[in-house]
């Protein structure tokens, strides 16, 4: 082999290195940014989660409260525990009752607050994954019992 051709060779195997180094380079920087990209897409779908949850928790307080309003009152309930649920329970529902059975108004406002998950550091504004909703809507008394009043429904701030 003449010189050009050994020289050639070497160019060559240099250019391959230099390829190699660079497409792992490369193929590192890929991989963080998908790894990243992961990580917020499953941040973001666990938080759309827990806020679905508590949208339908908040609308189930509000469900059972008039439900308890029919027999009696609806903060008086073992399934509320008082006031709020219970720790087993995957939300944490907080019911504020405007109405009063033995005196009802004609027309009261009941408000549910949902928590999902229930756990320790929920609702602490620090974290990032918890889903707070509050629903609001107003109830009226008929002959009956009682009636929402569909179009009061709010969900509050």
């Amino acid at each position: 082999m003449t010189k050009y051709m050994q020289r050639r060779f070497q160019q060559t195997g240099a250019f391959i290195l230099v390829t190699v180094v660079f497409l792992m380079v490369a193929g590192g920087a890929m991989l963080y940014a998908m790894t990243n990209l992961s990580v917020v897409s499953s941040a973001t779908n666990s938080l759309a989660h827990n806020g679905n949850m508590a949208l339908a928790a908040a609308q189930s307080g509000l469900k059972y409260c008039l439900a308890g309003l029919e027999t009696g009152d609806c903060l008086a309930s073992p399934l509320i525990g008082g006031i709020t649920t219970p720790a087993p329970a995957p939300c944490n529902i907080v019911i504020v009752q405007g109405c009063s059975v033995a005196s009802a108004p004609a027309i009261c406002t009941i408000t549910s607050t949902a928590i999902c998950p229930n756990v320790t550091p929920c609702p602490n504004p620090a974290e990032p994954f918890c889903g707070i909703k509050t629903l609001s809507i107003q109830i009226q008394k008929t002959a009956g019992g009682y009636q929402m009043i569909p179009a009061s429904r709010q969900v509050v701030p």
